[in-house]
């Protein structure tokens, strides 16, 4: 038995080494924080010149983009239908099946826009088209992003009559 316990002894490691050492754990941070710095430069990079994540703050786009909305069901007939979110600021809502007048007391809880990708440097290959969804800033608050449908294209005169 002295034979066995012997053996035993030799081939199973002490406790000692499986503590891990400090240069080992601390290498190992190191090194972790390094690909969090490397991803979140990759990331800073990709949305500064690659695609941006934009949410739509208005309804102007809607229906093909809605921005901040209330979801309704009207009390009258059932109908589910969408609301811009300012539209119980100026009025009531009113159900676009019959015409029933909703209560502002039943508008509920206001949805977020709709999110879309843009792809930032798409015009430096390819030439803006009618209809196209553009994005671009106010130009007197640059902090807002404005959100629409590309009517004309350069070279062409939009006149309002």
């Amino acid at each position: 038995m002295d034979e066995i316990e012997q053996q035993q002894q030799q081939t199973e490691p002490s406790q000692q080494e499986y503590v891990p050492r400090r240069s080992a754990t601390l290498e190992g941070i190191i090194n972790t924080l390094e690909w969090l710095l490397v991803a979140l430069i990759l990331a800073l990079v990709f949305r500064a010149f690659g695609v941006e994540a934009f949410q739509i703050p208005t309804g102007s786009m809607a229906e093909t983009l809605k921005g901040a909305h209330y979801h309704l069901r009207c009390m009258r007939c059932g109908y589910a239908y969408d609301v811009g979110g300012d539209t119980s600021l100026y009025n009531r809502p009113q159900c676009s099946s019959c015409g029933y007048y909703q209560p502002t007391t039943a508008i509920g809880r206001q949805q977020n826009g709709d999110r879309i990708f843009v792809l930032k440097s798409i015009y430096q290959y390819l030439p803006p088209r009618r209809w196209d969804v553009v994005v671009f800033k106010n130009p007197t608050n640059p902090a807002i992003n404005y959100i629409k449908r590309l009517i004309a294209v350069p070279g062409e005169t939009v006149q309002l009559i």
